[in-house]
């Protein structure tokens, strides 16, 4: 196979070890012996794992076995000796030319042998291969996908198996080795995935009991969980997700389960304290490459006789499958930031700080006369400049991004600051003589500022 249409089997390493001793690869291979000579009489054909592997025993004794005594082989095919005119064949006589066969009476086998800690299977070659098989463009095909459980895969491992591939004759090899592309890939179970998180604004005209978007859902974008590996199975059922976030202003029925604005349940029931909230991903099972979209957890609906204000939070969620739950997987999480965002909305406001400037005194002032019994939230964003003469220049450099200071603004109420206790209070530390732009985001649509310049 050329790169482009090589099959990598994704595994889960959080598999259990038990369930990971037999792993199946998807690709099948083809070795091409391309120089006469390359087959030795009683040499080897040598397949080497790279990687954390070993063959098992048992399945590749299977695998190298046809049914019944002259039935054909079907795991492994060689060209025939018709000068390349034929298609790579199972048929005892074909492969005889190459292997050596062994037989139980029953089966006949492959003679092989695995060694090297059980990570290298050598075949071993006929007697007389020079004479029946060993020319110019001799070929092997190696079904490997028909080697059910033959690989024994390292649970926790990170990172990929592959193989090498060569002839070996008299301490030499008389086809070097040549690896494979990855056979097999150890990494995540599953994936949230998410095109745009649900947003919307509480409207300080309304307390913050409604929303900029109206009476409707506020509703994430192609929100979905997709298993990542080839062809291993989960169990819905076994997967949790928990949403983080204050979900007490949301919809709820009369067993705290989250509601649309038709009043379904969207699959979230609220925890006693409203900070979070929990699910079941559903039932059934996903398979391999499989992914479900999940638009019902998606969606939140603030309803519109709501009474307690929408508060400024982003909401993560964990998808995550215990390991004392099922037999397969050892304990797995995947988390996804922001899949919804809630802001206020309010007025802006910025000063500009230099040295002694610091002193200046800051004059906030509510005139709406609306806000909830909290107060509203005073943010701020603090970027620091290097310094920098007359005419020049100096680049700016952010110390925080929209920190809730502990003050918030009374209705209807005052609030005086100093941008030296701000930085202090949000953990901003400011050069002295630098300049400093401080951004407020006050969660006022009616408000007053005025900045007292104080060179103190």
């Amino acid at each position: 196979p050329n790169d482009n249409t090589f099959v990598t089997t994704s595994l889960a390493s959080v598999t259990k070890q038990p369930v990971l001793d037999f792993s199946t690869a998807q690709q099948n291979l083809t070795l091409n012996f391309s120089e006469v000579g390359d087959l030795k009489n009683n040499g080897f054909i040598v397949l080497e794992i790279q990687g954390e592997g070993q063959f098992n025993d048992a399945e590749i004794r299977q695998w190298l076995s046809n049914r019944f005594w002259r039935e054909p082989f079907t795991a492994l095919l060689v060209s025939p000796n018709d000068h390349g005119n034929g298609v790579n064949s199972g048929e005892v006589a074909d492969v005889r030319q190459f292997f050596k066969i062994i037989s139980d009476g029953t089966q006949q086998t492959i003679d092989h042998t695995i060694d090297n800690n059980g990570k290298r299977l050598r075949l071993a070659l006929a007697s007389d291969v020079e004479t029946t098989a060993s020319r110019a463009g001799a070929k092997v095909e190696l079904k490997l996908n028909l080697a059910n459980q033959a690989f024994k895969l390292t649970s926790g491992s990170q990172g990929t198996v592959a193989l090498t591939a060569g002839a070996l004759w008299n301490a030499s090899y008389t086809a070097d080795p040549v690896a494979t592309k990855p056979l097999f890939k150890l990494g995540k179970l599953f994936q949230l995935s998410l095109t745009n998180a649900g947003k919307a604004t509480a409207l300080v005209s309304e307390g913050f009991l409604k929303l900029d978007i109206g009476d409707a859902d506020i509703s994430a974008t192609d929100f979905a969980i997709t298993n990542v590996t080839t062809n291993q199975t989960i169990q819905r059922d076994k997967v949790n997700l928990t949403l983080t976030g204050d979900v007490s202003a949301f919809k709820k029925d009369a067993n705290g389960n989250l509601v649309n604005k038709a009043g379904v349940s969207i699959g979230w029931k609220a925890a006693a304290d409203g900070q979070s909230a929990t699910a079941v991903l559903g039932a059934g099972k996903m398979a391999g490459g499989v992914q479900d979209a999940l638009a019902a957890f998606g969606t939140l609906y603030v309803a519109a006789d709501n009474t307690v204000p929408v508060p400024v939070v982003n909401f993560n969620v964990k998808a995550e499958i215990q390991g004392n739950s099922q037999a397969t997987y050892n304990y797995f999480k995947d988390e996804l930031a922001d899949l919804f965002i809630l802001t206020r909305d309010g007025m802006k406001f910025d000063t500009i700080t230099t040295g002694t400037t610091s002193a200046n005194l800051i004059h906030i002032r509510d005139v709406s006369n609306i806000l909830p019994t909290e107060g509203g939230k005073i943010f701020v964003t603090i970027t620091e400049y290097a310094d920098h003469a007359a005419n020049g220049r100096g680049e700016g450099t952010v110390l925080v991004t929209r920190k809730a200071l502990s003050v918030t603004l009374p209705s209807g109420g005052a609030v005086t600051l100093k941008p030296a206790d701000v930085a202090a209070d949000v953990g901003a530390s400011i050069t002295a003589g630098r300049q400093a732009r401080f951004l407020f985001e006050v969660e006022t649509n009616q408000g007053e500022v005025a900045v007292k310049k104080s060179n103190a």
